[in-house]
């Protein structure tokens, strides 16, 4: 097909007008946008208390909860029948299982606060899980 220099021109023209056109139209768009979720959305951290609060359910079953504190840690034992076993330990061998298991803490500290040597410390953490396993097994069968 051949174009004269003047309709090559006058399509050029058009081409541009529409690009100029689209990119107005997004440019509008996207101000529309921005405007939008200004007006309705909101971040996360400038929530009240009451409207994070509205943000989830948390479902209450009747649990058993024992607490049992450890130093200056209250430990929360969800199961009876755990919490029944680690009561029939000696208190501080109970105190080392929490401390490793559910606090987290290395047995070299646990090793400081109680001040006794982190072999024992170990010793003590081994032979109240088999003594545990021990319990929770006899439990289970009768």
């Amino acid at each position: 097909m051949n174009l004269s220099p003047t309709d090559i021109q006058r399509i050029e023209k058009q081409f541009d007008h529409f690009c100029k056109k689209v990119i107005a139209n997004e440019g509008k768009d996207i101000l529309n946008h921005f405007n939008y979720v200004f007006k309705n959305e909101k971040p996360i951290n400038s929530l009240s208390t009451k409207e994070s609060n509205e943000l989830f359910v948390t479902d209450n079953y009747d649990f058993f909860f024992g607490k049992i504190t450890v130093l200056d840690f209250v430990v929360e034992i969800q199961n009876d029948l755990l919490y029944e076993a680690l009561h029939s330990l000696k208190e501080h061998r109970r105190d080392v299982v929490l401390l490793s298991f559910w606090i987290g803490m290395p047995d070299a500290e646990i090793a400081q606060i109680i001040k006794l040597p982190r072999s024992t410390v170990n010793h003590m953490k081994t032979s109240s899980l088999k003594q545990l396993k021990k319990y929770l097994e006899g439990k289970n069968i009768g």
